[in-house]
């Protein structure tokens, strides 16, 4: 998997930060985070679509927390 320029794993971190205090804010468990549904990725984009973030961050931070779950070994269940 190609990750990118420095722009992009920043981007990347981001995201991965804001999904989890997304999820903190929500109460979702642990495992539900590590092995993410394509529900609740949905969720969590929708709750950033009326924000001023543009559709390419939100991308970048979904790249990064599909190679979280890379880099942990966990199964990416969602479809881009």
């Amino acid at each position: 998997m190609l990750l990118g320029n420095q722009n992009s794993l920043s981007n990347y971190a981001d995201g991965l930060l804001c999904f989890t205090q997304f999820c903190d804010d929500f109460n979702v468990c642990k495992p539900a985070r590590m092995l993410v549904s394509e529900a609740l990725l949905c969720l969590f984009v929708s709750s950033h679509g009326a924000s001023h973030i543009s559709h390419g961050t939100l991308t970048n931070w979904i790249t990064g927390i599909e190679v979280w779950h890379s880099m942990n070994g966990a199964p990416w269940l969602s479809k881009k």
